[in-house]
């Protein structure tokens, strides 16, 4: 991915003309009674650049406001995950509990076999 655009170059990546890339340019801000105003969502991508310039940490555990779009799509999708998360919960529960409850039962076959072993052991001494 580049770094920078020409307006021709912006124009046919975005498939419109260069009067639209113009256009939207322009539209970064409006003049209201000779002063410049600044849309909020202008406002919040000029944080997010203005935090990547001044940010000099480059430790590995520096964290970066990460911004990604989701098609629709993968939106639909996400939205199905988050549906499904107590669902998959109770069932992950479940299977824990499940789990220990089978632990717990081999635990006491093993012991079972313990005693029977040692009570096998001790009656063929007796019989000898």
């Amino acid at each position: 991915m580049k770094d920078q655009y020409t307006i021709k170059e912006l124009a046919d990546k975005l498939n419109v003309s260069t009067r639209t890339v113009e256009r939207y340019l322009q539209g970064l801000y409006t003049k209201e009674n000779n002063k410049i105003v600044i849309p909020l969502d202008v406002v919040n991508l000029l944080e997010v650049r203005h935090k990547s310039d001044t940010n000099t940490d480059t430790s590995p555990t520096q964290k970066y406001d990460v911004i990604e779009a989701f098609t629709n799509e993968e939106y639909q999708e996400f939205q199905k995950r988050l549906i499904e998360y107590p669902i998959l919960q109770r069932d992950l529960e479940y299977h824990r509990e499940s789990a220990k409850s089978h632990q717990r039962q081999m635990e006491l076959i093993l012991r079972n076999l313990e005693q029977r072993n040692f009570i096998e052991a001790s009656d063929k001494k007796l019989k000898e």
